[in-house]
């Protein structure tokens, strides 16, 4: 797939459960972007983390090749890290002094400390003088790389969070799926009944459904409360925390969920040992076709804050290359064509990853693509579109705030601190280090 790269790092051969990734270095010592001499070719580093496993790579990785074939003025290097390993190959690259020009990453809640340094290029002033840029994205699609009111990146990637019912394991088990919020305990409790894992989550999706129900708790709004420290919300806090534990006591999740990768949890569902899967919705790229046709789709059960959904992926550009009047050019051409409508189009239309721009800027055949798919895209734009959804609240947080919701998580569903344990950590967290909204 990437014969031709100048690729001084690439993926080493991924686990087909594990979202993990490695990565080499060359004995080639020129490691930053550059301009030649005769100015004719421009170097670039991107890195990113779409490759192995991840759903991504199918769509991602050709159009990388393409841009390459394109633009034969830009000497482009692609280092890769699959899945959660682009963090580390970023933080090391920064920490040498030799971030890459141009990279993928999540928003703020990872890259604040970045942004802090001045190590990433402030996007602001490029999109109001091109706000044909900024337009082209749904409403909020910059609001997690958005920091002092700031915009640091281009949004690339965006998400909902959703619930898979097998019906062929529940039919099997003679269980029926839930009807709402209230119901889940019961399905729980005859699936345990029935020696089937009602829901196959890792920590991750845990913490999924703990912001869910924090959401429906607070409203979208009240979530701001929480990333600022508020001590109102401590209440509502706990009762979130609390309702999670109470699906961890019936039985609901698999056991060790908080030590599974997320496509660990996901092989429990594509196997038929658990009934339903609860995770955002990049995971439908990596269903078996065995179970999709017996899949339905759905929001997770409850009213008000039907689902988690936004734009959480971005194209950023480091402020080392903007400094230079060339490689800018470059890294914004690349920038440009990563976040744009085309490789969106075949995001969409690959991986079935939802796109952050607008319906009319992508070039998709809804109907082509599989009925759990167009029930995927159709149940986010619902959401979206009614106003019955809330950003994460981890979206929110700063970096530092974001490691202390992550390991009081964990710490929380392995019984080391109660819900009231939890809130009060978790406030005190967000207090000390509150979010740059």
């Amino acid at each position: 797939m990437k014969a031709g790269w100048t690729a001084r790092a690439t993926a080493a051969a991924v686990g087909a459960l594990l979202l993990t990734g490695c990565f080499a270095g060359s004995s080639d010592d020129d490691t930053t972007g550059s301009t030649s001499g005769d100015g004719d070719t421009v170097s670039l580093r991107l890195a990113h983390g779409w490759t192995g496993e991840v759903p991504q790579a199918r769509a991602f990785e050709p159009a990388v090749e393409r841009f390459q074939e394109e633009h034969p003025e830009i000497d482009l290097t692609v280092e890769t890290a699959a899945g959660n390993e682009i963090k580390t190959l970023v933080s090391s690259d920064m920490a040498a002094g030799r971030e890459p020009d141009v990279f993928l990453h999540w928003g703020t809640r990872d890259t604040s400390p970045y942004v802090e340094d001045d190590r990433l290029a402030d996007l602001t002033d490029y999109l109001d003088e091109n706000p044909e840029i900024r337009d082209r994205y749904e409403d909020g699609a910059f609001d997690s790389v958005t920091w002092d009111g700031r915009v640091y990146g281009l949004p690339i990637g965006a998400y909902a969070q959703v619930l898979l019912i097998n019906e062929a394991v529940m039919d099997a088990a003679g269980v029926e799926p839930p009807a709402d919020e209230a119901d889940v305990l019961r399905a729980v409790e005859e699936l345990v009944a029935a020696d089937v894992i009602p829901l196959a989550v890792n920590g991750t999706a845990e913490r999924y459904l703990f912001e869910l129900f924090l959401a429906r708790e607070l409203g979208a709004d009240g979530l701001d409360g929480v990333a600022t420290g508020d001590a109102a919300t401590r209440d509502a806090i706990a009762a979130a925390a609390a309702k999670v534990m109470e699906l961890r006591s019936a039985g609901a999740f698999p056991e060790g969920a908080e030590t599974l990768q997320t496509l660990q949890a996901l092989e429990l569902y594509n196997s038929g040992a658990a009934a339903m899967f609860y995770n955002e919705t990049w995971t439908i790229g990596n269903l078996a076709e065995s179970v999709i046709e017996t899949t339905t789709l759905s929001t997770y059960p409850g009213e008000d804050v039907r689902t988690l959904a936004g734009a959480g992926y971005y194209v950023y550009i480091s402020a080392d290359a903007w400094a230079d009047e060339n490689r800018r050019e470059a890294a914004l051409t690349l920038a440009e064509y990563l976040a744009g409508p085309e490789v969106n189009t075949d995001l969409v239309d690959i991986s079935w990853y939802p796109s952050p721009m607008l319906a009319d800027q992508l070039d998709v055949d809804t109907a082509a693509l599989p009925p759990l798919v167009q029930d995927m895209l159709q149940t986010r734009t619902d959401a979206v579109a009614s106003g019955e959804f809330a950003d994460k609240l981890d979206e929110k947080l700063t970096a530092g705030a974001f490691e202390s919701l992550t390991s009081l998580s964990e710490r929380l569903f392995i019984g080391e601190l109660t819900p009231e344990q939890f809130a009060d950590e978790l406030l005190a967290a967000t207090a000390a280090d509150p979010a740059r909204l």
